[in-house]
């Protein structure tokens, strides 16, 4: 394990009022000594990917709000 770190993303409003998931994410090293060194985090399957900051959810509804067209 290489760190950590606390992640946020924003989800489909729930009753009118904003949602906000926080994870704790933990950071791995690659370690192989025929390649250089690389940092990952795991993801979250249909949840997280890669520096991503709304869920799949939220970027659903938002396609599709008539204010996202304005």
């Amino acid at each position: 394990m290489h760190g950590r770190y606390i992640r946020r993303l924003s989800d489909a409003p729930l009753g009118g009022a904003a949602v906000v998931i926080e994870l704790t994410v933990y950071r791995f090293k690659r370690l192989n000594s025929a390649r250089p060194a690389v940092t990952f985090a795991k993801q979250i399957p249909s949840l997280t990917s890669p520096h991503a900051r709304y869920t799949p959810l939220l970027r659903g509804v938002s396609r599709f709000s008539p204010l996202a067209r304005a």
